[in-house]
């Protein structure tokens, strides 16, 4: 296998414009459980920046919707062990 083979494989493998071959419904059902995870960190991070705005008084301090942004489910945790459910 020389590195031409390689480089090859490595570019088509990974290469999002490449055309996906059709495998039939386990395509759709991957395809359909990527779109749900999608929508639920979405909503994750829809609320972890609600929780930033209305934990700090209702106003947006950077840090925090920095930390509510990037690290979603661990901000809502922390939240809810620092304030709990009364924020």
């Amino acid at each position: 296998m020389g590195i031409e083979t390689f480089v090859n494989q490595y570019v088509n493998l990974y290469n999002p414009n490449k055309k996906k071959e059709n495998f039939g419904d386990e395509n759709s059902k991957t395809e359909d459980k990527s779109n749900l995870i999608f929508i639920l960190w979405i909503l994750l991070i829809i609320y972890a920046v609600y929780l930033s705005w209305k934990c700090n008084g209702k106003k947006l301090e950077l840090i925090h919707l920095l930390f509510a942004l990037m690290c979603a489910p661990v901000y809502i945790l922390y939240q809810l062990a620092s304030n709990g459910l009364s924020c």
